[in-house]
């Protein structure tokens, strides 16, 4: 897998969903739930018995490195700043950064709105048609 991969949104039924409610889709969302997180969220997620930040990072991005880099970050603060390394790393390494809100996902809905658009104006025009 390329590590351009790392810095897109994870598929749709991969999202992360944190004890807090927060949705996760990518690294960049993955730092910013980080640095605002409780402790008791974090603490949750975060366990002798588990890390399922380090297990989201490692098996559903796809980045080992990274998993392994926040396996011992004792804070999500302190998490926070591994996984921004990390992004800062990638956008340098790729010269770009492809974590902006116009993500597929983000496009997806937007064709979909379309289509619903177009839909019903189509329904209107015809039910305009038998009434008059």
């Amino acid at each position: 897998m390329s590590e351009e991969h790392f810095m897109h949104n994870v598929d749709h039924k991969h999202h992360f969903y944190a004890n807090n409610g927060a949705e996760i889709r990518n690294l960049a969302e993955l730092r910013d739930a980080l640095r605002t997180m409780d402790d008791a969220t974090f603490k949750h997620h975060v366990n002798k018995e588990r890390n399922d930040f380090q297990t989201w990072v490692g098996d559903i991005v796809g980045d080992a490195d990274l998993a392994r880099q926040i396996a011992k970050a004792g804070s999500g603060k302190r998490m926070a700043k591994i996984v921004a390394k990390r992004i800062a790393r990638l956008e340098k390494r790729h010269g770009s950064a492809p974590l902006s809100a116009d993500s597929g996902e983000n496009k997806r809905s937007w064709l979909l709105f379309l289509e619903g658009l177009i839909f019903g104006l189509l329904i209107g025009i015809i039910v305009a048609r038998l009434i008059f």
